[in-house]
């Protein structure tokens, strides 16, 4: 799905944005000149081409947490991501961080709200999402509670 949005958005906006896939495939990647596989790259690499994107996109339909897409709400960039999948959506409606898109249509118009505007107010937005929710003083605090509400029912 990503791969057809994608090109066929690329076809009716040509341009120089690219999508660079990081990570190991598990499908095949189209032999298309904007779409760049990086394979596994190290974790310096990873944040660098992070920080210069213009967008995360997350076609995923099933999410446990997405780590990646937190990565990218801490560095301010802005993710598009499947809205069929709740954790993604959940993720984005809260956050503010970002946009979902359900078909070409909605992908089409998230990539040109993120080329055409400031994504400033969504990358800060996204960081707020991160400091009040993810940090690991929130997080270890969440997970005392819990051990505690656990031990305290036995």
């Amino acid at each position: 799905m990503l791969f057809d949005y994608f090109i066929q958005y690329k076809e009716k906006y040509p341009s120089a944005l690219k999508l660079v896939l990081v990570g190991q495939a598990f499908m095949t990647i189209p032999d298309h000149l904007d779409v760049i596989q990086a394979g596994f790259v190290d974790e310096t690499l990873k944040i660098s081409l992070l920080k210069g994107a213009k967008a995360l996109i997350i076609p995923s339909l099933h999410e446990s947490l997405s780590m990646v897409t937190l990565e990218s709400f801490a560095y301010g960039i802005p993710v598009i991501a499947n809205e069929k999948c709740e954790v993604l959506k959940d993720h984005v409606n809260h956050s503010q961080g970002g946009l979902l898109f359900s078909d070409y249509n909605s992908f089409e118009n998230a990539i040109q709200q993120i080329l055409a505007q400031n994504s400033h107010s969504m990358a800060e937005k996204g960081q707020s999402y991160i400091e009040q929710n993810y940090t690991w003083d929130k997080v270890l605090a969440r997970f005392t509670k819990a051990v505690d509400y656990v031990v305290g029912s036995v």
